[in-house]
């Protein structure tokens, strides 16, 4: 990422201190917005042929005094949502990595995309998760745990008894309205939970497509992969992993995965 503030620190090993954003409003904000564009532009049609949610993108940027690297990581995920529902355009879901270590910054941009998603009245479209409760209690979600029925056997999940039954119903009610989500701390997540999480996530959203991944939402995970790695699994970083791609066992890894899930 690009280097960014008075020293030039960089976001993957800077501390950001924001203002309260809760003793402020957005009306003030957006007029600050506007003040630093036109201060740009020379051009006051150019702020007001802006969209709305581009507008809103500004004003929250200011609210949540983002940095440079904080404001990119918004505008890729803000701007991916207005274009597909003010704009209407078809496009591919979003998978999106945001890294840096505690204390960098990434629950300001989750605040700010959470606020995001409300003011457009898309707030029950947004789901944020994290592999840990206190990392969920953190960022105002839920474990990814609970909210994907990880600890449900794949033979239940997908038998025809009532508990089954039960359990998918449960599962896609979680998710009915859910279009995008964004999970911290992932690095806490081992490989066999992740790979779990995908299909049930497919499972949720009845998408049935081989070559589509978890299930179909917009995407943005976040953590930092220094710090220690999933308890008791097969890290998602992991060597054979990582190197899989070259080396042509990333088939049988999966096959691998897929025969432990639906043994479990």
């Amino acid at each position: 990422m690009p280097n960014s503030g008075p020293e030039g620190a960089g976001f993957q090993n800077s501390i950001h201190l924001p203002t309260n954003p809760m003793l402020t409003s957005l009306e003030k904000e957006e007029e600050l917005a506007r003040k630093k564009f036109l201060a740009h532009s020379n051009n006051a049609d150019t702020w007001n042929s802006l969209r709305p949610y581009q507008q809103l993108i500004l004003s929250l940027v200011e609210k949540y005094t983002l940095n440079e690297e904080q404001t990119l990581a918004f505008l890729i995920f803000a701007d991916h949502h207005g274009r597909k529902y003010e704009m209407h355009e078809k496009l591919k879901p979003l998978r999106m990595i945001l890294g840096g270590p505690g204390g960098a910054g990434k629950s300001q941009v989750f605040d700010a995309i959470r606020e995001f998603y409300i003011l457009l009245g898309h707030e029950t479209q947004l789901k944020i998760t994290a592999p840990t409760g206190l990392a969920a209690n953190n960022v105002g979600g839920a474990t990814i745990h609970a909210e994907a029925s990880l600890r449900v056997e794949y033979a239940t999940m997908h038998s025809g008894s009532k508990h089954g039954q039960a359990c998918r119903t449960n599962l896609e009610e979680k998710w009915l309205s859910i279009t995008a989500h964004i999970s911290d701390e992932i690095y806490f997540l081992g490989v066999l939970d992740f790979a779990q999480m995908s299909q049930y996530l497919q499972l949720a959203k009845q998408v049935i497509e081989e070559d589509v991944i978890l299930g179909n939402l917009d995407t943005l995970f976040a953590g930092d992969p220094a710090q220690l790695p999933a308890h008791n699994a097969t890290s998602l970083y992991d060597h054979e992993l990582v190197k899989s791609h070259t080396t042509r066992k990333l088939n049988g890894l999966m096959g691998y995965i897929n025969r432990w899930l639906k043994e479990w």
